[in-house]
């Protein structure tokens, strides 16, 4: 048994824990998904992927995405084979001891509805229910373009990164300093565009796309609280799938808290319908050092 820990991602490891998490997904009867995303936890340094080797073979995955530094989410897959043996716990209590690092105070476990070895995984845990998103997925048939449109939506870039942040710092309840550090990843990454939504000069809102082999994921979505109401934000996304769909990509996907019925509703009927659950539950982590 081997453990190697990454804060960076290259294709042939990409490639094993893809084919990890299919081979999992297909056994548990679920959609299995593990964080591939390298460039958005809010320091760069971190140790965010860790990973077990038996024989050279990729058996066992624990991820950390934490974009703020209140908490990180714990996505992980074991192979059948491979499992009850520790190795999660094992690559846990490093995930525990690397966000301990720098201050990380609690985790948020990810679990898909369904997932027998996740419920198995939060039953022995101090972890507690939190919230549940459902994963919405873009049907073009269902779609219809408004083609008038009385705000614009562009690709932001630095010169826009100010007010850009003032608007997510206000959108989020974030502090300028965590808006700022978000929408700069987002400016820099290459996998990633960051949007603005202006009327007339003034900037309203704020999207984001995440790009991952031939798909699309919809995040960061916001329109300043005196804005709301007044169909800007069915705008900017109607806006944002036209482009996607003028680049001819299919594959769109976004996530929604289920407790947010405005949301998904307006996310019902611009064409997502809903592909699965997910749930979250939170667990504080001890400041100490953990060891299994």
């Amino acid at each position: 048994m081997v453990i190697k820990e990454f804060n960076s991602l290259n294709t042939e490891l990409v490639r094993e824990i893809e084919k990890l998490t299919e081979t999992c997904g297909k056994f548990d009867g679920i959609q299995e998904e593990v964080n591939l995303d390298d460039g958005f936890n809010f320091n760069k340094s971190m140790k965010w992927l860790f990973v077990l080797y038996e024989k050279d073979k990729v058996v066992s995955v624990v991820s950390i995405f934490a974009p703020k530094e209140e908490e990180g989410e714990i996505s992980a897959c074991t192979l059948p084979e491979y499992r009850r043996k520790g190795y999660f716990k094992e690559l846990l209590s490093k995930a525990k001891n690397e966000l301990l690092k720098y201050n990380v105070p609690k985790i948020l476990f990810v679990c898909p509805k369904g997932s027998k070895q996740g419920e198995a995984v939060i039953k022995n845990s101090d972890a507690i229910y939190k919230f549940a998103e459902y994963t919405m997925n873009f049907n073009k048939n269902k779609f219809k373009a408004k083609g008038k449109y009385i705000t614009k939506l562009a690709e932001a870039n630095y010169n826009d990164l100010n007010k850009i942040t003032k608007v997510a710092s206000d959108v989020y309840s974030e502090s300028y300093e965590q808006a700022n550090s978000m929408m700069k990843n987002a400016l820099e990454s290459s996998d990633r565009l960051q949007f603005k939504l202006k009327l007339k000069e003034d900037y309203i809102g704020v999207v984001a796309a995440y790009f991952y082999h031939d798909k699309v994921s919809i995040f960061g979505v916001g329109i300043l609280p005196e804005y709301r109401g007044r169909g800007f934000g069915r705008e900017m996304m109607s806006m944002l799938l036209e482009y996607l769909i003028e680049r001819d990509y299919d594959d769109i996907a976004l996530e929604v808290d289920s407790n947010n019925k405005r949301a998904f509703e307006l996310y019902k009927s611009i064409g997502f319908q809903i592909e699965r659950e997910i749930d979250y539950y939170e667990e504080k982590i001890n400041n100490t050092f953990y060891s299994y």
